[in-house]
């Protein structure tokens, strides 16, 4: 498989010089491209293995072979507790936490209008005072707006970037249990007598459709069902939205539905430990979307009313979605 070659065998390509010299001797401009071709393809590939044996992937590695070896559990379920582990007792908190800064950035929107009316009556005055012309007069209401925001953020504590801490977290995490499954899968990185193991453990360790975890799920099934899965949990939150969406979170979603379909190939190539994982992290994402939704679940966290909130939401998602369903 192309994939596997280009993580686990970087010398089955070309080696630098090797490419120089056949450049050297063709000299023609589709020697040029495959020259620039590979190179990239080599550094894509020496990018994947330093980040598949840095210490923090190894770290997790190590966590859910102890895991395995202290719960006894199968392969199957130490993959399904570690995911709803990390999903339950980190992301969901953070996207707790994530509802209560943009509630609070919301409910700071009739101050900052009421700012920003002041702001203009002031540029007003000060136009007509020191005869300042258009382009000054904008430059410097949008540098007093900016700095009057940035105070009331502050006073308050809800900068939005704050609200990205479950990005933050959650990508790395992602990033760094799926290297370490496919490591597991592979005997990677040190390929010795105990990798070997674990690696014949998954090999029995699967349920259901997919008895091998080290090999990719020859029925296509969980591929096809992390998609779906992905695909549900992006559709609640463009149903969920109160208002319709701005033309960059339209392009977003359009962005999260593409990069959800390709990854279906990318995702039929990889072992079923590693799938698994990702089928199941987006249930969890799904079945989290509609938990921050509740109502009671939000005032238990300390999350503030807000002009968005929607008081009974599950019955406006249900709304919307048979809406969407009947345009088509």
């Amino acid at each position: 498989m192309a994939l596997r070659c280009l993580l686990l065998r970087p010398s089955c390509h070309l080696s630098a010089a090797a490419r120089v010299a056949a450049v050297g001797a063709g000299g023609d401009r589709p020697v040029a491209r495959h020259f620039s071709v590979s190179a990239r393809r080599d550094g894509v590939a020496e990018v994947l293995q330093s980040v598949a044996s840095s210490r923090p992937v190894l770290a997790v590695q190590e966590g859910i072979v102890s895991l395995h070896d202290v719960s006894g559990l199968p392969w199957w379920a130490t993959v399904l507790v570690t995911t709803v582990a990390a999903r339950g007792l980190v992301t969901l908190p953070l996207g707790l936490y994530q509802s209560y800064i943009l509630a609070k950035f919301e409910n700071l929107r009739p101050e900052m209008d009421a700012v920003v009316v002041e702001i203009k009556k002031e540029m007003s005055v000060a136009v007509r005072k020191y005869q300042w012309d258009q382009k000054r007069a904008k430059r410097v209401f949008n540098k007093a707006v900016k700095k009057q925001m940035s105070e009331l953020i502050a006073q308050h504590n809800c900068h939005p970037l704050k609200a990205g801490l479950v990005l933050w977290f959650q990508f790395p995490f992602w990033i760094g249990l799926s290297m370490a499954l496919r490591n597991l899968s592979w005997a990677l990185p040190a390929r010795d007598a105990a990798a070997q193991l674990v690696r014949l453990q998954l090999a029995v360790g699967g349920v259901l459709w997919f008895p091998n975890l080290a090999m990719p799920d020859p029925t296509l099934a969980l591929p096809v069902l992390f998609a779906v899965c992905n695909l549900c949990a992006i559709e609640v939150g463009v149903l969920s939205r109160v208002q319709p969406g701005t033309r960059l979170q339209r392009w977003m979603t359009n962005l999260a539905r593409g990069v959800t379909v390709i990854v279906v190939p990318v995702a039929a190539q990889l072992p079923s430990a590693v799938v698994f994982y990702w089928t199941i992290s987006s249930f969890c994402g799904l079945l989290s979307n509609l938990a921050l939704m509740s109502p009671s679940l939000r005032r238990a966290a300390g999350v503030p009313l807000s002009p968005s909130q929607q008081q009974h939401p599950y019955r406006q998602l249900y709304e919307n979605t048979l809406r969407r369903i009947g345009r088509r």
